[in-house]
Parts: C-alpha cells; structure tokens; sequence
C-alpha cells in the first residue's frame, strides 16, 4: 500500500495481474476482494517456494560468510507470514518486525 501512495510503484507481474483479473486500477483503488487475496495467496506461495529453495541450495561451506543475507531472508519471510496470518492486509496497515524479533533471529542465525 504504502509503494502505491508514493509514486504508484506497482511490483506485481501485470501476467499475475491479468492471470487473477486484478487491474492495475483496482490495485490504484485499493480494492480488497477475493481476486486480491487469490493474487496475494499466489504471490506468497511463490515466495514460499523461493525463500525455501535459497535456504536449500545455500552451500554448507557459505553459510557463515552468508549470516547477513540470511538474516535478511528470515525477517523477510516472517514478514510474508504475518501479513498471509493477516489476510494480507497491506492496504490498512504497515507490517513490521520488532526491533527485539529482528535480534532474535540474528542471534539464533550466528549461534546457529
């Protein structure tokens, strides 16, 4: 929601777009409907897969010298669960991670 306000930046595949038949002036209105959340639910699955694929084809070897961006890929895709438990809400809220989470999983990650 919040990319929409500043510029009308729209990061969705227009395929997807069409694939749902979401427009992009739906998205501009902020229609909230069950193309939406098919769209989203496709999205997220998709990221799913794509957070779960990096995790596997991460080198053992790598892995310390990789801490950050797996830091990185761990708040982001609890970040995707909170807004998947929220119905994807993006259009109401803004998601966050606490500054006490995002610590959590950078310690778990260089202990771990």
């Amino acid at each position: 929601g919040e990319d929409l306000e500043n510029g009308l930046r729209i990061y969705l595949p227009l395929a997807d777009l069409h694939r749902f038949q979401y427009t992009e002036r739906d998205l501009v209105g902020r229609v909230y409907d069950g193309r939406f959340l098919s769209l989203m639910n496709f999205q997220a699955e998709r990221a799913e897969r794509i957070f779960e694929e990096t995790a596997n084809l991460l080198p053992a070897g790598d892995r310390k010298a990789l801490r950050a961006a797996e830091v990185m890929r761990k708040i982001y895709h609890s970040l995707l669960q909170q807004m998947r438990r929220d119905q994807f809400r993006v259009f109401d809220r803004r998601y966050r991670i606490s500054t006490l989470r995002k610590f959590g999983i950078m310690v778990r990650q260089c202990l771990g």
